[in-house]
């Protein structure tokens, strides 16, 4: 079950500026297994590559009762995702707006009578609410650039699965931390700057 529960509020601070609180209840979990997770984390390569057509191969394979079967249908639907990553999404490095081409990507699923399992809906709405959660605390970060390091290094098969869990993703994971470190350090920094009125 996909749900989202936040509650806001306005605090006073003894300084007498006014801060915003949100708390967020991030209660969308999805455990994807082999197929599941080679599909969904291959969608994302494909984004970070800004190759519309390996992402619409892999969102054909969201669900194993796929409505869309007729290889004219299923290559009309690659050609309209070749068509919205040509406007929304050219890959890393090219401030790709992660929710925007997601909402693109379901209107293309809806006209064209894609099917997607829940595991993969939930995903989408999760990666949904981190973007608009991202854009809101830390307009310039940019979601899909940031999962880069982790995103290039993921391989299907049991070995890569091993390989991955115990070298390189524990590796990609010290570099992602070190560049969040540099954008929490310069929001704080932002912070600071703006509390003493400079």
């Amino acid at each position: 079950q996909a749900q989202l529960d936040s509650m806001e509020g306005d605090t006073t601070p003894e300084d007498g500026q006014s801060t915003r609180v949100v708390l967020v209840d991030a209660g969308m979990v999805a455990r994807l297994h082999g197929k599941e997770q080679s599909n969904f984390i291959g969608f994302l390569q494909a984004m970070g590559d800004g190759d519309g057509w390996r992402a619409g191969q892999c969102v054909l394979e969201f669900s194993d009762r796929q409505t869309c079967v007729k290889p004219s249908d299923r290559d009309a639907f690659c050609a309209a995702m070749v068509d919205i990553f040509a406007v929304y999404c050219r890959g890393y490095g090219t401030n790709v707006s992660v929710g925007q081409v997601l909402i693109e990507v379901l209107q293309c699923i809806r006209l064209h009578k894609v099917r997607i399992d829940v595991n993969y809906a939930t995903l989408v709405i999760n990666i949904l609410c981190l973007h608009g959660l991202a854009e809101a605390l830390q307009p310039d970060y940019n979601v899909l650039d940031a999962a880069k390091p982790l995103l290039s290094v993921y391989r299907p098969g049991p070995f890569w699965r091993f390989l991955i869990k115990r070298v390189i993703y524990p590796t990609a994971q010290t570099i992602k931390r070190r560049k969040d470190a540099i954008v929490y350090r310069k929001l704080r920094s932002e912070a600071l700057k703006k509390r003493s009125g400079g």
